[in-house]
């Protein structure tokens, strides 16, 4: 049994594989289309965060703006640092240009829906690029709507209904078409761009994705040590041309990574499960089939024991290395220790991503055991019932996948009564930031991600797009109501369900409204729950991260600031551990155990000041403010918005140095008298024009691959009359 056909593989489908194709196409859409079509907004956890961010992009496209900052989430998040730019530019891009026709949710629903729906075609595609024969190649696009893995987080669509892995499936449409855009360039194809655009797409739809997509070409290449030079060298003009597409985003976002909060957890979904359970859970069904009869469970063990046979085929050694590579990569810090960390690209990456690609070669697996179904039919039956056999395993396949997809298909609607009435509320308060939390009943992503959205409001958490992008997550879990906790924060209101726990400090905050099902209270009148205020820059916290401060930053920021004082942070690389420098200059070595005596070191006598935040404003990339400093000397006034380097300072128009200040914040220094004050958040001209130039590339790819097909028609219609 052959799962290959190496002499067929520059053609992609025949006429009734697109028929079929086009059929689970519809199917698919048919399925979701009341779900698609409807006004609520999905129910999968990080779906809200990138709902939120799809419509901020949409109003910065239409204002014509480019300085790309996001103030609702994780006390402000830079684009330019997330790790999957293109979904939101996409969806984003559809709500600017249809949102005057199409609700702006239908609109982020269609990218969810659609991808999903295109799934088995661009498999399909990819696959025969590849290598596999047309049987195959459609076994295999079908399957992919099948999987069920007891996270939701790998391959399958509860991963975008369920989990609300909204990026990840942009990145799972575009891998096989890259990598056998990719395949076909290392054996003799001349194409260089489609490749590389190809490979620049997946790679910006979910950096992960596109670093799965580097292993499986790398593990393709190391199945064949005689040939592997050569391909290498045909490669490198797609990593070429590749690397320029890519050069804005990915430049400043490695050369940034030190800033990233990274995973603020690790618990075992990020680490990896004991390889005990792994093995367990692989011959039990729970990795594919999860809550069902283990379907593709006994199709890929079937399809594995078979292809193992024949590890001479090179098509085999190709599986059988990326599944090795895969497998180990997958024990995680769990198996493999501190090792793990030092693998690059690894040191704070989730291994459970890496459930994706046991899916993809169990898939591989699967397709091989139902291939060996249609061949022995076609040989024995002949072909005409080898065609009935490959139509029913693929409708099979897909009525399975469309059994997992419509019970994901759910919708929350933000007008039932209740949570309307908490929309107007918040949205008609001061523009401070809001609390949810889990402590309180509001931790869902409708309360942490849909409600600044919907109230034009900052909300000081969130586990979708911030979660990795800043040091922010972590300290705002930690938050302890109170006063200072409030004020340092930015954070002058509290969301809460109904009934409020016992042990909340009701002495606190006031309640403003409450309905049956919320409360919503206000912090005292003389909390500064502004985004400025005033505080006295004392002392240092110097480390090798921004990571390694959390433990000292959450012990010691709030009670700091509650005596009028924050420590600045200092990053440096050579320092082994993090130490706190007091205002006279002497060292210690931070330990939770000496948090009390590090406390009196840093801020010895509460600090009281007479400087005064008179006004405040902000844009979707500034703030602004009108302050008051009496006295003689300086204030140091504190922005409780997220440190990044692209940040610049004025005051009353003159550039004023930044300091980086605990939790990860920033402050400046303002001289007696009264003035205006500015923060602006400016990506780089050389930044914004790569951006410029990449995106045209990839708007012009698409127009010149057209253009050539057509010129090659003519010239092939030309040779036929000759």
């Amino acid at each position: 049994m052959r799962v290959s056909d190496s002499r067929d593989a520059s053609a992609s489908i025949d006429r009734w594989s697109g028929v079929v194709l086009a059929t689970v196409f519809l199917a698919v859409l048919w399925s979701g289309s009341a779900w698609m079509l409807g006004s609520g907004t999905p129910w999968g956890n990080d779906n809200s965060a990138h709902y939120a961010l799809a419509v901020h992009l949409s109003e910065v496209m239409e204002a014509g703006e480019t300085d790309l900052w996001w103030h609702p989430s994780n006390q402000g998040i830079p684009l330019f640092a997330a790790y999957h730019p293109l979904p939101g530019l996409v969806s984003g891009g559809l709500i600017a240009l249809l949102g005057g026709w199409l609700k702006p949710i239908v609109l982020f629903k269609s990218t969810i829906l659609i991808p999903w729906a295109l799934m088995p075609l661009a498999w399909t595609i990819g696959a025969r690029w590849m290598g596999l024969s047309r049987p195959a190649a459609l076994l295999l696009g079908a399957m992919t709507l099948t999987i069920h893995d007891p996270d939701a987080i790998g391959f399958g669509v509860r991963s975008a209904t369920i989990r609300g892995l909204y990026t990840q499936h942009f990145g799972l449409l575009f891998l096989p078409l890259a990598i056998g855009a990719c395949w076909r360039r290392t054996n003799g194809s001349a194409e260089v761009w489609t490749p590389a655009i190809l490979f620049a797409l997946l790679t910006m739809s979910h950096l992960w994705v596109g670093l799965y997509g580097a292993i499986a070409l790398a593990a393709m290449l190391l199945a064949e040590p005689r040939m592997i030079l050569s391909r290498i060298l045909r490669l490198l003009p797609v990593v070429g041309v590749a690397g320029v597409v890519l050069a804005p985003w990915l430049g400043p976002l490695l050369a940034t990574n030190h800033l990233a909060g990274g995973l603020p957890w690790l618990h075992e979904l990020q680490n990896g499960w004991p390889w005990r359970d792994t093995l367990a859970r692989l011959a039990g069904g729970a990795v594919f089939d999860t809550g069902r009869l283990p379907i593709l469970t006994v199709l890929a063990g079937v399809g594995s024991l078979g292809l193992a046979r024949r590890v001479r085929d090179p098509d085999v050694r190709r599986w059988l290395v990326l599944s090795l590579i895969t497998g180990a990569l997958f024990l995680g810090r769990t198996n493999l220790g501190a090792f793990y960390d030092r693998l690059p690209l690894h040191g704070q990456l989730n291994v459970m991503r890496y459930i994706t690609g046991l899916h993809i070669c169990g898939l591989l697996a699967a397709t091989a055991s139902l291939s060996t179904v249609v061949v022995w039919t076609r040989e024995n039956l002949g072909a005409r019932w080898s065609r009935g056999m490959l139509g029913a395993l693929v409708a099979g396949m897909v009525a399975l996948g469309l059994s997992e997809l419509r019970p994901t298909l759910r919708q929350f609607d933000p007008e039932r009564s209740g949570f309307a009435e908490l929309v107007d509320t918040l949205a008609s308060g001061p523009d401070t930031r809001f609390v949810v939390h889990e402590r309180l009943g509001t931790t869902s992503h409708f309360h942490r991600d849909l409600l600044p959205l919907l109230t034009d409001r900052g909300q000081l958490q969130s586990y979708a797009h911030g979660f990795h992008c800043t040091p922010s997550t972590y300290y705002a879990e930690y938050f302890d109501f109170s006063p200072a906790a409030a004020g340092l924060f930015g954070a002058g209101t509290v969301v809460a369900k109904q009934p409020l726990p016992e042990d909340f400090p009701r002495e606190a905050w006031s309640v403003r409204w409450e309905n049956h099902s919320y409360v919503v209270l206000q912090a005292a009148p003389d909390v500064k729950a502004g985004l400025f205020s005033f505080v006295q820059i004392q002392g240092r916290l110097v480390g090798p991260s921004v990571r390694a401060f959390r433990p000292a930053v959450r012990a010691l920021a709030v009670p700091a600031y509650a005596r009028g004082v924050l420590p600045e942070l200092w990053v440096e690389p050579d320092v082994a551990s993090v130490q706190v420098v007091g205002p006279g200059r002497e060292v210690a070595d931070w330990s939770s155990a000496l948090r009390r005596d590090l406390l009196d070191q840093l801020a010895p006598t509460p600090v009281i000041s007479t400087a005064k935040v008179l006004s405040q404003e902000r844009t979707r990339s500034s703030y602004s403010a009108d302050v008051r400093v009496e006295g003689d000397s300086t204030a140091d006034l504190l922005l409780k918005v997220n440190y990044f380097p692209w940040w610049r300072a004025t005051v009353d128009g003159e550039d004023i140095p930044i300091r980086h200040v605990a939790p990860n914040f920033m402050a400046i220094a303002v001289s007696p008298g009264l003035h205006r004050v500015r923060f602006v958040f400016e990506n780089p001209p050389m930044q914004k024009l790569g951006a410029l130039l990449s995106g045209l590339l990839l708007l012009v790819w698409p127009v010149a691959l057209i253009a050539r097909r057509r010129r090659s028609k003519r010239r092939d219609g030309r040779d036929t009359e000759r």
